[in-house]
């Protein structure tokens, strides 16, 4: 009841005693009443304290997903770059391993050509004085080819070793022959590309590899300085240039120690 009710109770009762139990109740209703508001305030805020609340634990839980959702997506992109990782790496393994067999039966098939050379020696005599002892021209020699040497004598290969030198220079560069001798081998050769071989007698030869074209044929004699290929990167090589190699009966020897020093 509000105050004009109160007004208008006391107005239209006419019995004192009547209207004092009236105010009584009235007055025990309004206590009421006023309790009731106040418990739905102390229910209004414990509830708007109960929604903070929750807000506060959604947004708590909505970070934690959201972090959680970044935390494994971090993961899965970890796992799939170590995957990836892990299949270059092996992929590389096996390339080099590839690599590695394939320089092995290319240097055997090298050897194996070398063998079948000095054994058909006969066919192709050195005339006698024509050629200087080979031997006599050792740290004489012209390089085959102007350049810088790329990978000496003996450096790694693929766990093998070099057994000649890699004269880096470019394409169609014209090579030259060391010394005079016989053309004993000029042909394709897997592994070595187009490659030519000189006899220059007393078990010596100089070996020519990766041309890009060959001029001599086998049987024809050469002068020193005779242009007898030009410079390639042929038999599957990544980078042009000369391979030069020289063998002492069939035994690789270090051109380095045999060819005139750069100045």
């Amino acid at each position: 009841m509000g105050r004009n009710d109160k007004l208008k109770l006391m107005l239209n009762q006419q019995e004192p005693a009547v209207t004092g139990r009236i105010m009584v109740y009235y007055e025990y209703l309004n206590k009421l009443r006023l309790k009731k508001i106040e418990k739905i305030d102390d229910d209004l805020q414990q509830l708007r304290a109960l929604k903070q609340v929750q807000h506060k634990e959604n947004a708590r839980l909505n970070e934690k997903l959201a972090k959680s959702k970044l935390e494994q997506s971090f993961l899965i992109k970890t796992r799939n770059a170590r995957e990836q990782l892990l299949a270059k790496i092996k992929q590389r393994f096996f390339s080099k391993k590839q690599q590695l067999s394939q320089y092995k039966t290319s240097e055997k098939r090298l050897k194996t050509l070398i063998l079948k050379l000095q054994q058909l020696r006969d066919p192709f005599p050195l005339e006698e004085g024509a050629v200087t002892e080979f031997a006599k021209l050792k740290g004489k020699l012209p390089w085959p080819v102007q350049g810088r040497i790329k990978k000496k004598f003996g450096a790694r290969r693929m766990g093998s070793r070099w057994d000649g030198v890699l004269i880096k220079a470019k394409s169609g560069t014209p090579i030259h022959a060391v010394t005079r001798g016989r053309v004993v081998y000029a042909d394709w050769l897997r592994g070595y590309g187009l490659l030519t071989i000189i006899e220059h007698g007393q078990g010596y030869m100089t070996l020519y590899a990766f041309n890009e074209s060959l001029y001599k044929s086998v049987g024809d004699w050469i002068e020193a300085g005779t242009v007898i290929a030009t410079v390639g990167q042929s038999g599957g090589q990544t980078v042009t240039g000369l391979y030069f190699g020289i063998r002492k009966k069939g035994k690789p020897v270090n051109p380095e120690r045999w060819c005139r020093k750069v100045r």
